[in-house]
């Protein structure tokens, strides 16, 4: 039995995960998944599970409490990429702003200060 036929076999007997097959191979898991494409095996969709996003003020709070987007992220199970989107579309002001174009900038600071209650 070839290589090609023990590496199809783990994955149609599921005895290995995709990421441990690819370390063994010492290849990406995103390579490993275009030669089993290549060679003409069908893959699993990933699932993945949606978290609600929370409202702003349970966000604001967590992000407080917490002090870094990848502290709320673990918090609620999610990326950091995830909290970062939910804060931008809640329009929390992050610390670090530094990806975000002038515009975002004022339009997310001006809309915090504007739901504060001076």
């Amino acid at each position: 039995m070839d290589n090609k036929e023990k590496i199809i076999q783990m994955v149609n007997n599921k005895s290995k995960t995709l990421k441990e097959i690819a370390g063994i191979l010492k290849i990406t898991e995103k390579q490993l998944n275009f030669l089993l494409i290549s060679w003409g095996l069908v893959l699993p969709k990933k699932t993945r599970i949606k978290v609600q996003m929370p409202d702003r003020d349970t966000l604001l709070r967590l992000y407080e409490q917490n002090k870094s987007t990848g502290e709320v992220a673990k918090v609620m199970g999610v990326s950091i990429g995830t909290v970062i989107r939910w804060m931008r579309s809640s329009k929390i002001p992050m610390r670090r702003m530094a990806k975000m174009n002038d515009e975002e900038k004022k339009d997310i600071l001006e809309y915090h200060i504007n739901t504060l209650k001076i």
